[in-house]
């Protein structure tokens, strides 16, 4: 059974010049070219295999490198985590400090508002025990304002008489001057 037979005379010739796998390859594909493609298929996927032995390393190499990636990042993300949280407390704390001031404010405004309330009804108290005394010295200024105006209308009829007694004064030093001087 010489496979040689089957093919045409051309093509008989050419295979002497063929290594073992082109020679393979070439009665595979004069059999069945279903034959031929399987063969291609199964050398593609020993390559594959051969190729992926390397590939395996690289992708476990890949695969750690991106495991440490992961690892950093889930680092980085619970921080990022921890940072928001906090961020969020501070939030909290400064409405609450808002808060406690305007209690304490509130309660500082409360306290000054009795204070005042306080402060009024002593004002009140003095001004009730103030006012017996208030109109005695409103009675007493006018008592005064009295005195001033009597002493006043004293004051200038004492300088009017004085003035009438030193002209009465005069008027007799110079009648008696006369007198004395017709004697």
């Amino acid at each position: 059974d010489n496979l040689c037979t089957f093919l045409p005379q051309d093509k008989v010739g050419n295979f002497s010049g063929f290594d073992k796998q082109a020679l393979l390859a070439e009665t595979e594909k004069s059999l069945s070219g279903q034959l031929y493609d399987t063969h291609q298929e199964l050398i593609k996927l020993e390559s594959e295999v051969r190729s992926s032995g390397c590939d395996v390393q690289t992708v476990e190499e890949k695969l750690k490198n991106l495991e440490a990636e992961n690892r950093r990042l889930e680092r980085e993300k619970e921080l990022m985590e921890e940072r928001q949280s906090y961020l969020e407390r501070i939030e909290l704390l400064k409405k609450k400090r808002a808060w406690l001031i305007f209690d304490a404010k509130r309660l500082e405004a409360l306290e000054v508002k009795e204070e005042r309330a306080n402060l009024k009804n002593q004002l009140k108290e003095a001004q009730k025990q103030i006012k017996p005394v208030k109109e005695k010295h409103a009675q007493m200024e006018g008592e005064v304002s009295k005195i001033k105006s009597r002493y006043t209308s004293l004051e200038n009829k004492v300088k009017k008489d004085r003035k009438t007694y030193e002209d009465c004064e005069t008027k007799t030093q110079t009648f008696q001057d006369n007198i004395e001087n017709t004697l």
